[in-house]
């Protein structure tokens, strides 16, 4: 992309001569491009036009245009009739590649698809999202999801141009999915780490993780459980949002997340229920690949006090081993390294572990979102990974050491 545009819509119009060589010179009824700067379908545009004037075609293909609904200035402006489009001030789009408010060459594009009577279409980010996993799910084609836009139109394309019924029409992929994965795994529930042998695999494999859909395509903001919740309800529940029933184990680790969640004041949303669901598929290590540690540590309770430009000070009560109970302070950064800390100061050598990895991701909007941490501990050489879940950063935090201290 940091070429001359000039000279870029001479290298993207030879894509336009290999899809008529491919089609051994029969030239299709439509061509659907995703639209972002515009420069692609400028290009299918040129190239269409020259193999016309070079008479290796005879026609050229209706260009069809797709943009995200959040980020559609050409669509508008095909709408609307206008020569030229109006930039948007604002743009809102999971569609990252075609996330475009002022195309560079949008009035290139306008022209492509006057010139050839096209059209232009919106899709949502559900309906790309929809389309992206439908590829992938029933062609093994793995697209991003501005990609997917050319397939996610085709209901539109199909009612607005009956004229294209038993007509071949190309939808073009510009883009493959592991260019833009983050975007897909905000939707989804991540795929697990698998620790390097059978048995971590065959656990996985038992608790059915390769077989529920891994992508719910609703509002991730509905509010899906506000109350306590018992065991056949959460598999009710389960079999609606995921297709599958999973193993008791699962829903025990869940229905204590959840609960968790609902003392802290917050209903669980869907995208909570993704995540703590991800959390509960991959809560243990199996058991000949942990040591023996068996620290069995238990959080009673943690303070913690801050403010504006003050290090945080955090205190905690433990049990280890059963043992009677332990007390710990210590003053950090923030509030997370102060509460950490204090656990280990409470429990003195034995968790004497270095924290390799701290990660934390947020699936929701909303100051109260769930959050996801994962936090990866050495110790004399071994690793140990842990997840958390909570509305309360802390509180996920000190979760996910608890689990990857436990597991050594």
């Amino acid at each position: 992309m940091a070429g001359d545009y000039a000279f870029r819509v001479e290298g993207a119009k030879t894509a336009a001569f290999e899809l008529i060589d491919q089609f051994f010179y029969k030239v299709p009824a439509a061509v659907v491009v995703p639209i972002g700067c515009g420069t692609n379908m400028a290009g299918y545009a040129k190239g269409f036009f020259e193999y016309q004037e070079l008479g290796y075609i005879k026609r050229v293909p209706k260009i069809i245009g797709t943009q995200a609904a959040g980020a559609n200035p050409v669509v508008r402006a095909i709408k609307n009739g206008t020569k030229g489009f109006e930039p948007l001030a604002k743009i809102s789009t999971v569609c990252g590649a075609i996330a475009v408010g002022d195309p560079l060459d949008g009035l290139k594009a306008i022209d492509a698809i006057r010139r050839t009577e096209g059209n232009a279409f919106s899709v949502t980010d559900e309906q790309s999202l929809q389309a992206q996993y439908t590829l992938a799910n029933e062609e093994g084609l793995f697209v991003e999801v501005s990609s997917a836009t050319a397939i996610a139109a085709l209901e539109e394309i199909a009612s607005a141009h009956p004229e294209l019924q038993g007509k071949d029409v190309v939808c073009v992929l510009t883009g493959d999915g592991l260019k833009d994965s983050a975007t897909l795994l905000k939707q989804a529930i991540q795929p697990p780490t698998i620790y390097p042998s059978i048995e971590e695999f065959s656990r996985l494999y038992e608790r059915n993780i390769f077989k529920a859909r891994s992508v719910v395509f609703v509002d991730r903001a509905k509010k899906i459980i506000s109350n306590s919740i018992c065991d056949n309800s959460l598999r009710a529940v389960l079999e609606e949002y995921f297709g599958i029933e999973y193993t008791a184990d699962v829903r025990e680790s869940m229905i204590s997340e959840i609960d968790a969640v609902l003392k802290k004041g917050k209903s669980v949303s869907l995208a909570d229920l993704q995540d703590i669901l991800q959390v509960a598929l991959v809560q243990d290590k199996p058991k000949d690949t942990q040591a023996k540690l068996d620290l069995n540590l238990k959080v009673l309770d943690f303070w913690v006090e801050t403010g504006k430009d003050k290090p945080s000070h955090a205190r905690v009560e433990i049990s280890l081993n059963g043992d009677a109970v332990h007390k710990g302070e210590a003053t950090g950064t923030g509030p997370v390294d102060a509460i950490i800390t204090a656990l280990k100061n409470a429990a003195g050598v034995a968790i004497n572990f270095e924290i390799l990895e701290f990660n934390v991701g947020i699936r929701d909007q909303g100051a109260n979102a769930v959050v996801v941490v994962d936090i990866k501990l050495g110790r004399d050489g071994s690793v140990s990974v842990g997840s958390g879940t909570s509305p309360d950063i802390i509180q996920a935090s000190i979760s996910a050491f608890l689990k990857a201290a436990n597991r050594f």
